[in-house]
């Protein structure tokens, strides 16, 4: 019930009227403000903008791509009354000499991966009309509760921004957070998502299948694309740090007719250790989706539990961390791309380990703060999947591989405060040289992947 309230919320009705009601409190509140105008005028103007390039260089014989990406955006914020306040935000993209993301590669007929999603996967011709509004939101702020319903960046563990292309994913909904003691709580009920990559707003069903669907369990393609029904999506979360340098989280998302995901997350860190760990634990809903096997989003027998785990030291400008994540071989774990991307302490950029059962990886991350402007951080990883072949266990026919990441980063500042220019390297790996088919190759494994960033807010 509540979800259909959020569905049929038509939120600019809400905007006009924070907008009129500041019409009313002006006239009361005459010391402070003026008028709406003067009301206004004191609001918060932001901006932001991205140039981001890409390159894949694929195994010989198979193809490679460039992106460029330029975009620009602007946001604004009303001041608060009594509690109220609203924001709004819009960005607009331009794909610039990049590849021809409507060709595909001769070898395996599979088009590109990573830098189309600098753009709009959903139209991969489409260099200009890359524009979106992004938040739109009215939010009451009590002394310990605040609620707000509109369009914003999720930041759940599992439904998140995932800002590694030119915009984050976003969605519409209603959030509620409140305290009581040492105890933190959210709930969320979303009924929209623009994912990254797109520039559309799509429900919450619509937004299954965007992204690659990959394989059913039987092998055969997966079809859930605009078959799968589900109202939307139901977030509540506890949070508590009554113990000293401890967070302990716990959640679950409720996706009604198609899965349920619970997760408990406790994390420690003081000045120089940090450790934590997850466990979720994943099953189907209703028909998982729908009644048809070939439209399903969730079968029967996806049924996952994922443990994964975290420590690391601190040594003045150093850090460095180990970590392990296990997915058992009960079923595979699922979650839309369309809406984050994974938590778990093992993730590196460029890759994920969404749609596999019986998975274990390991990784170690370091970091060194050169300066307070100039950061390093680099990773390495084995990440063990079934075989490639294994439809049942492996939904996106990815092989085990190896990764290492190297990310520089830095912050200027003076005259060009504001200014953040990043690098990212990732190298790619097969396990198993003897793996030939090129379909577990392309945009898979063996491949670099350059990536250079340049972003301005202010």
């Amino acid at each position: 019930m509540l979800l259909k309230v959020v569905n049929n919320t038509k939120f600019w009705l809400l905007l006009v009227s924070i907008l009129y009601s500041g019409g009313l409190f002006a006239q009361v509140d005459s010391v402070k403000y003026n008028s709406v105008a003067d009301f206004l005028r004191k609001g918060t103007v932001g901006g932001s903008s991205r140039a981001y390039f890409m390159f894949t260089d694929n195994q010989a014989g198979l193809s490679d791509y460039n992106g460029l990406g330029i975009g620009a955006g602007i946001s604004y914020r009303t001041p608060k009354f009594k509690g109220f306040s609203a924001g709004m935000s819009g960005y607009f993209i331009s794909n610039v000499l990049s590849s021809d993301f409507t060709q595909v590669d001769e070898v395996t007929q599979n088009p590109n991966r990573y830098e189309l999603g600098l753009f709009d996967v959903t139209n991969p011709s489409n260099k200009y009309e890359l524009t979106r509004l992004e938040e739109l939101w009215l939010r009451f702020d009590a002394k310990k509760t605040s609620v707000r319903i509109g369009k914003y960046v999720p930041q759940n563990l599992f439904i998140n921004g995932q800002d590694g292309r030119m915009r984050p994913t976003m969605v519409q909904g209603l959030q509620v957070k409140t305290t009581f003691g040492k105890n933190e709580v959210e709930l969320q009920l979303i009924n929209k998502v623009s994912p990254r990559s797109t520039v559309k707003w799509y429900s919450v069903a619509e937004s299954f299948g965007i992204y690659p669907e990959g394989r059913n369990p039987d092998g055969t393609p997966s079809a859930y694309f605009q078959q799968t029904k589900t109202p939307g999506i139901a977030i509540a979360e506890v949070t508590n740090k009554s113990i000293k340098n401890t967070s302990v989280l716990a959640g679950s998302i409720t996706v009604p007719n198609v899965f349920q995901t619970y997760y408990f997350n406790p994390e420690f860190s003081n000045k120089k250790l940090f450790a934590g760990i997850m466990i979720v634990g994943q099953h189907p809903l209703g028909n998982g989706g729908n009644d048809l096997a070939a439209n399903k989003y969730a079968n029967t027998a996806d049924k996952s539990l994922i443990v994964s785990g975290q420590i690391g030291k601190k040594i003045q400008k150093y850090s460095i961390d180990f970590n392990f994540t296990t997915i058992r071989s009960a079923g595979r774990f699922l979650m839309p791309r369309e809406w984050g991307r994974e938590p778990f302490y093992t993730f590196m950029p460029r890759e994920r380990n969404e749609g596999a059962g019986n998975v274990n990886a390991i990784s170690v991350n370091g970091k060194v703060s050169v300066s307070p402007q100039f950061k390093i951080l680099t990773a390495y990883g084995k990440f063990y999947l079934p075989d490639a072949a294994n439809a049942a266990q492996n939904k996106y026919a990815l092989p085990s591989y190896n990764q290492f990441n190297m990310m520089l980063n830095y912050s200027f500042k003076n005259n060009l405060n504001g200014l953040i220019i990043r690098g990212l390297y990732v190298r790619k790996d097969l396990m198993d040289k003897n793996i030939e088919n090129p379909k577990f190759i392309f945009n898979k494994t063996n491949l670099s992947l350059y990536n250079l960033i340049l972003d301005f807010s202010f």
